[in-house]
């Protein structure tokens, strides 16, 4: 909304269930989603917080995107570049895949240098690839608890 006063996500989505568009009780606006859209200056919290956060991000995973709008594109390139990366989306998207590490490391007493692609790249499905990270990490469990809980609220 305009005034940026809160809605409550129940009764916006009954409202747009029953195709019409929820309006704002106080200055009468649109009320849209607390997100940026194409063309839209991003909140400036995103200009206070990306640097940090890009700093001290120890694993960066991104999923379903083009990486064609920027400045969003470009954050997997801002991380440390000691930062693994996780991308699933159905197609490789921005510099995943062709960035590598040169690590040297002392073996044997004598110096090497090593080449380590701090990328991984799920190809397919989303949903997917989701689901296969979850597994992999025990979180089995609780993203069925998740998706179950986010079923019920949406069926309100």
């Amino acid at each position: 909304t305009k005034c940026r006063a809160p809605a409550d996500i129940e009764d916006c989505m009954n409202i747009v269930f029953d195709n019409d568009v929820p309006i704002c009780g106080r200055c009468s606006s649109v009320v849209k989603p607390d997100i940026a859209f194409f063309g839209e200056d991003l909140p400036k919290r995103f200009e206070n917080f990306v640097d940090d956060d890009t700093e001290d991000c120890d694993l960066l995973i991104v999923i379903g995107t083009s990486l064609s709008v920027m400045p969003v594109a470009e954050i997997p390139q801002w991380v440390n570049r000691s930062c693994p990366r996780l991308l699933l989306n159905r197609e490789k998207v921005g510099d995943f895949g062709r960035m590598q590490m040169h690590e040297v490391a002392q073996v044997g007493g004598i110096e090497e240098e090593a080449c380590i692609n701090r990328d991984v790249i799920e190809q397919g499905d989303c949903d997917d690839g989701v689901r296969r990270l979850c597994n992999l990490a025990g979180w089995d469990q609780f993203l069925e608890e998740t998706y179950v809980y986010s079923k019920e609220a949406n069926s309100l």
